[in-house]
């Protein structure tokens, strides 16, 4: 008659000196793995993730110093000595571009009548006028010219200003600076006091 209760397996195993048997509970014990164990997968190689980049980090701004004035140079389109405003000797008008630096609205030209009456019909809008002129009064282009303020921060820089430089300036006390082809530099404290036009005139040595 078969136990409802539990179910006995009897294995029976020769060996070389005997026999014995082997009683499995079912309920309690798992069967005895059949055939080989099965092997685990090689290991793989584990590939470190690269690092995360780091952010570059930010650069403090230089303050970088203004380069020394310099006359222009011979790849100028402007001579750098006297030259004639009028007849054969004139060198014919480009259209002047009105240029904004350090706050202050400029233009700089007056080579030839045409320059000149192009300066005259704008000029209203410019409170400080300089005029650069040679010993014997004829007008001088291709200086280097910059206007500071107090403090000799450079505002404008030109680097073949002439014969004319208008400029609309803040009320305040300023610098002009000049440098001629022929090594002559100048320097000069001037106030716009926000009431009429200042006028600067540069007269360079022959």
């Amino acid at each position: 008659m078969r136990s409802l209760g539990l179910l006995a397996v009897v294995l029976v195993m020769g060996t070389a000196t005997g026999a014995y048997a082997q009683v499995i509970n079912p309920l309690t014990q798992p069967a005895p793995a059949v055939g080989a164990p099965k092997e685990w997968p090689a290991n793989q190689a584990v590939v470190a993730k690269p690092a995360a980049e780091q952010a570059p980090q930010p650069v403090a701004p230089t303050l970088q110093t203004a380069p020394a004035l310099q006359p222009a140079t011979a790849q100028s389109p402007y001579p750098t000595s006297a030259i004639d405003s009028v007849g054969g000797g004139a060198i014919p008008a480009l259209p002047l571009e009105i240029m904004t630096s350090g706050g202050v609205v400029y233009v700089s030209g007056g080579i030839g009548d045409e320059e000149v009456d192009m300066l005259k019909a704008r000029e209203s809008e410019f409170n400080v006028r300089v005029l650069i002129s040679a010993g014997k009064g004829e007008y001088v282009s291709g200086i280097g010219l910059r206007f500071l303020d107090s403090k000799e921060t450079p505002l404008v820089q030109i680097n073949d200003a002439g014969p004319y430089v208008y400029a609309k300036m803040q009320p305040g006390s300023y610098i002009l600076e000049t440098a001629a082809s022929n090594g002559e530099h100048k320097k000069s404290n001037f106030t716009v006091t926000g009431k009429g036009t200042t006028r600067l005139n540069v007269l360079i040595s022959e």
